[in-house]
């Protein structure tokens, strides 16, 4: 979507989103309100890229010189062997969201970690040091947020997986003890974990669309706690209205998009971004 007075020359740069799928994707009327607010020649488009595609993808965009990416499931570490080099955020999380194009070098970044961190933060008010959290997946989406909540200072973090393996494997890669755990993502594994969170993240695929979310009641959650999916774009759902009505905080996904974009606004362009455009872009 086009805003302004932004206009595609045969000097415009071009900007993506790789993903599969992306149609659902808020971040072309993001990213395109933040260029035209900016002065900047470039649009930004949601490319659907199969899974066997993107090796394809990711050199066509090198050869000709694109402006700048970001990555979307299910290509968050999979796009890493395309990259040349990892900066400090992707290689402490293991996955890579955002994509700068250097002199023909390509660079590895994530900023889900701060998307999270602003959401909860900036957007909610809600500060992260000495928190208790609880965080729903052991994904490449908990993984690309792990290390930005511990370097806030959360004080226990407890990873909650179907497949208790899966949240074991990532928890001893970050450091297994006293501040991160694995726990089973199962009603009577979390029930503790629940009662005692500050924050609840659902880092899974899933939306949460009921109280009763992968069967956890989820009125558990005590007042002044925060529920944040990760997931956005999905129609409005009761969930807000009854977690509001026990003093929950509940909040999807789209703040931490703000936050996001805008890490990779700078990243890309070295300017400072736009944030009340960005953030009107989105309905925010």
């Amino acid at each position: 979507m086009m805003t302004g007075s932004m206009s595609v020359s045969a000097q415009t740069r071009l900007f993506c989103l790789l993903g599969d799928p992306v149609s659902h994707s808020k971040s072309p009327a993001m990213m395109n309100a933040a260029f035209a607010a900016a002065g900047i020649d470039g649009v930004y488009l949601a490319l659907h890229t199969p899974v066997p595609a993107l090796g394809f993808v990711m050199e066509a965009l090198r050869r000709v010189g694109c402006g700048g990416l970001n990555v979307t499931a299910p290509h968050k570490q999979a796009v890493i062997p395309f990259v040349d080099e990892l900066a400090a955020t992707a290689r402490q999380s293991g996955s890579v969201n955002t994509v700068v194009f250097d002199n023909g070098r390509l660079v590895g970044h994530s900023t889900d970690g701060e998307g999270l961190v602003g959401a909860l933060e900036q957007g909610l008010g809600v500060p992260i040091r000495g928190k208790t959290i609880l965080i729903f997946g052991a994904g490449g989406a908990a993984r690309g947020v792990l290390p930005a909540l511990a370097a806030r200072g959360a004080q226990h973090i407890a990873i909650a997986n179907r497949s208790a393996p899966k949240a074991e494997a990532l928890v001893g890669e970050f450091g297994a003890g006293p501040m991160l755990r694995a726990i089973p993502l199962t009603a009577s594994g979390v029930t503790d974990a629940l009662i005692d969170a500050d924050i609840v993240i659902n880092a899974t695929a899933l939306p949460v669309t009921s109280t009763t979310f992968l069967d956890i009641d989820l009125s558990a959650l005590r007042q002044g706690a925060v529920l944040f999916d990760m997931n956005y774009g999905r129609p409005p759902s009761e969930v807000g209205r009854v977690l509001a009505r026990r003093s929950v905080i509940y909040s999807d996904g789209l703040a931490m998009l703000l936050f996001q974009g805008a890490r990779a606004f700078t990243l890309w362009t070295k300017q400072e971004p736009p944030l009340a455009v960005m953030r009107a872009a989105l309905g925010l």
